[in-house]
């Protein structure tokens, strides 16, 4: 099914972005003898699918490739080469 595989592919990408971010994080605390404030942490897909309102009560799986949703309100960041 690949709804299903393409879900837990996404889970999978998730927790290794959390976990690199962990490492990083403890790297920061050690060099600077702060903790890094969390509060605006931003941890999301560039590569992605969802199933998403296109209106009218119609929802449809959008695809994402190399970009990030950019909702009203959502913490995002935009990445450079």
């Amino acid at each position: 099914d690949y709804l299903r595989d393409m879900k837990w592919c996404q889970r999978y990408a998730f927790e290794n972005r959390r976990a690199m971010q962990q490492i990083m994080l403890q790297i920061i605390a050690d060099v600077t003898k702060h903790d890094p404030e969390m509060n605006r942490s931003v941890n999301i897909h560039h590569n992605y699918c969802q199933c998403e309102d296109c209106g009218n009560g119609r929802k449809l799986y959008v695809t994402r490739k190399g970009a990030t949703s950019a909702t009203a309100g959502q913490m995002g960041i935009i990445p450079g080469s």
